[in-house]
């Protein structure tokens, strides 16, 4: 049986009647998506439902994995495990036919309906190890994206890992290429507190999978012993951040991350996490001990037959494509047998072709701007899939005044710095005019026409984008270039900015007034401030990046032990401390506490001589608590109860809410003799939100209760205006008077 979705083909011959899996209802949402909207409203309709399957199955960045890879019109794909289509609309774009394998006819209609409008679409529905034995074909490229690690459920063998790749190489061209994308089982999101992808469970695959059955990941070691003994032991390892499920950067092995490229920590869109170290720090020291491979959060590979080799390889892919479609672009570097690297620049759809022809026109213009200066641009030049720039390599502007400030040379750092900031200044010798184009880009901005502008501007010379020799300094990156008058303070001020305001080591740099001394003052920075807010606008279009709905969809941190005293509150979570007042009111130094292990305490606390007041913190944090007793015990053997003040609020008699992280019973003044104070409590820790709740709750029962009070005093009053009432009409002046009133 066979179905036509617009252009796409649905092959039903294997599929067994019904689907073996589903996430329940949520695909119906995901089909009725796929069917209702194009690929453009896929954004706003994930940022409109705020829904985590839906950001998994229809974000564009999914599609970053495979969209750089050299897949062509004369080669044909194979994906395995296709789902909801993830990633088939960008294999449809680059490849001549591609054949997809899924068990699920619901998910496969999604992939259909959101891919309707390709030709080159074949899906077939069912069993693989079903429909494997059927395939007549043999594939450029097959794929297994999040795919590899269910193996043990598609091969019932006692070795399915090995034996899937068996299978599958069989139906591989000889110079075809398979294509796995999986987590990496000691990825350090999991050791920083991320649950494990599949299983939802804390440090799973860290521990083995011992709770565990039917889904695996692997360590690098691992995966090659597997390509070894399938016979694929030739081929490449790709390293996507933050994980490959959202790629934003891919990293190899001939391009790892440098100190300070891995910043992204908010991953966790699906489930809750805690936090228990800065992952970017502690990926600063793996990637100075040169352990980066071991802990990358995923793998991509590029398998190939033992017997091929391939000329030339990308070694690093760099994604700008949380923006408008206009502006959406990748790097690629590419490193040939002999060494020798190439930089392009490619569109990520076709609408960015223009913003690509744009940056080429502003090489040139750029030349002109700087030719009596030491500033050169790096060469561009047109190719066939974008534009190429020269691959130059040395120290960046940025580096060398890092350097400077680590071996305390200030003064030389501010004139180096001062030495580009004059240069790009000198290049302003045009009076500003406001455009059209300059309020599309940076809104109606107070800029007055004395300001000076460039014929041409690059608006983003930061430190970081020029490489820096004494003689020459090459600008490495000039994306975002206007022809319109901007000023090159705004210029100046970006550079500056984005230099000192990126590190906390800079922070000591803030008082070398190098914004006063460009004639910047907090005027000048309001308005530069409200043209970057626009320019950011301007770069986004209607575009939602993925980062701003992270607070909306996902379940947040749970825990977060980094940046606080987890420990130490963990400790005063459980820790009553007590405070003696020797007249001179209570001091820290006078204090002692002991652990309790149980909601309920019943504790003596010796008194010494002298001591007039006790003081009792039941916890260091928001709680409930309830005083069920407080006594004092007298040297003649006798008690006597004893007054007390909280500061909770009371929700009844002597139970207390407490919304404070200090929350505290104070006794009254002791009876003379005391020897010790008995108290019996129940304490019950709680978050400060939840305190809150309860101490509005008791205000809201007290007012209720004041004014049942109030209406049970008005009753009682017109009970008693009655009663006068009544006794009245019994007086005989009363019955006279209405005796005369009826004459």
């Amino acid at each position: 049986m066979r179905e036509k979705i617009g252009k796409v083909a649905l092959d039903y011959s294997f599929y067994p009647g019904t689907d073996l899996y589903s996430d329940g209802q949520v695909e119906e949402e995901l089909l009725e998506i796929a069917k209702n909207y194009s690929r453009k409203e896929f954004n706003r309709i994930i940022n409109e439902r705020e829904k985590w399957p839906l950001l998994y199955h229809f974000s564009h960045i999914r599609e970053n994995i495979v969209s750089w890879l050299p897949i062509t019109r004369n080669d044909h794909v194979l994906e395995i495990g296709s789902g909801c289509g993830a990633v088939t609309g960008a294999l449809a774009r680059k490849a001549g036919q591609v054949t997809c394998v899924d068990l699920s006819k619901r998910r496969s209609l999604v992939n259909a309906y959101r891919n309707k409008d390709f030709d080159n679409i074949n899906i077939l529905v069912g069993n693989f190890q079903d429909i494997e034995k059927n395939l007549t074909e043999t594939y450029d490229y097959i794929t297994l994206i999040g795919v590899f690690e269910y193996s043990e459920g598609y091969i019932g063998t006692e070795n399915p890992y090995v034996d899937m790749l068996k299978i599958i190489a069989a139906h591989l061209k000889p110079q075809g290429k398979i294509i796995i994308a999986i987590e990496n089982k000691l990825g350090l999101k999991y050791w920083a507190g991320c649950t494990e992808d599949h299983t939802g469970l804390y440090f799973e695959g860290l521990e083995g999978y011992p709770r565990s059955k039917g889904v695996r990941t692997f360590t690098r070691r691992e995966l090659e012993k597997i390509f070894q003994d399938a016979g694929l032991g030739n081929g490449e390892f790709y390293y996507p951040y933050p994980d490959y499920k959202f790629p934003m950067a891919i990293f190899s092995d001939r391009w790892l991350p440098a100190e300070g490229d891995l910043k992204e920590i908010n991953y966790n869109y699906d489930r809750e996490r805690v936090r228990l170290f800065n992952e970017t720090n502690v990926y600063n020291t793996i990637l100075r001990e040169g352990l980066f491979p071991l802990y990358t959060n995923s793998y991509l590979t590029v398998l190939r037959k033992k017997d091929v080799q391939e000329n030339t390889d990308c070694i690093y892919v760099k994604y700008s494509n949380e923006r408008s479609e206009n502006f959406a672009i990748r790097t690629e570097i590419y490193e040939d047998p002999e060494g020798k690297r190439k930089v392009y620049k490619v569109a990520d759809c076709p609408e960015g072709e223009i913003h690509l022809k744009n940056i080429q026109e502003a090489c040139k213009k750029l030349e002109a701007v700087y030719q009596d200066t030491p500033i050169r641009l790096n060469q561009c030049m047109p190719a066939e899939k974008g534009i190429e720039l020269e691959y130059i390599t040395g120290r960046t502007l940025e580096n060398v005044l890092d350097e400077m400030l680590k071996e305390k040379r200030e003064d030389r750092l501010k004139d180096t710095f001062k030495k580009y900031l004059d240069t790009l200044r000198q290049a302003g010798t045009v009076h500003f005019s406001m455009t059209e184009e300059f309020k599309k880009v940076f809104g109606n901005a107070e800029i007055p026409e004395s300001e000076l502008c460039p014929e041409y501007i690059n608006l983003d010379p930061v430190c970081g984008n020029i490489l820096w020799a004494d003689k020459e300094w090459v600008m490495l990156d000039y994306e975002w270039s206007f022809s319109f008058p901007v000023p090159v303070r705004y210029q100046i001020y970006r550079v500056i900015k984005y230099y000192l305001y990126t590190s906390t080591a800079r922070g000591k740099l803030h008082s070398m007034g190098l914004f006063q001394e460009y004639g910047i003052d907090e005027k000048k920075m309001e308005i530069y401030e409200k043209m970057e807010k626009n320019f950011q606008k301007y770069i986004l279009g209607e575009h939602i990046p993925m980062r701003d709905m992270y607070d909306r969809i996902s379940p947040g941190t749970l825990l977060d032990i980094h940046g606080t005293d987890f420990l130490g509150k963990l400790h005063n979570r459980e820790t009553f401390r007590v405070y003696l007042d020797w007249g001179t009111d209570f001091r820290e130094e006078q204090s002692f506490s002991f652990r309790r292990n149980e909601t309920k305490i019943v504790k003596r606390i010796k008194i010494p001589a002298g001591v007039t007041r006790i003081r009792m913190d039941p916890c260091e944090q928001a709680c409930m608590a309830k005083m069920i007793r407080l006594w004092a015990e007298i040297s003649d053997e006798t008690t006597q109860e004893l007054k007390y003040e909280a500061n909770g609020f009371p929700i009844w008699e002597g139970f207390y809410a407490f919304k404070t992280a200090d929350p505290y019973f104070i006794s009254g003044k002791l009876p003379d003799g005391t020897k010790a104070v008995w108290l019996e409590m129940h304490i019950y820790p709680c978050y400060e939100e939840i305190g809150g709740f309860l101490e509005e709750s008791g205000k809201i029962m007290k007012e209720k209760e004041q004014q049942q009070e109030e209406i049970n005093q008005l009753r009682k009053k017109l009970e008693k205006a009655v009663q006068r009432i009544q006794s009245m009409e019994n007086t005989k002046i009363w019955k006279l008077y209405k005796t005369v009133k009826r004459d």
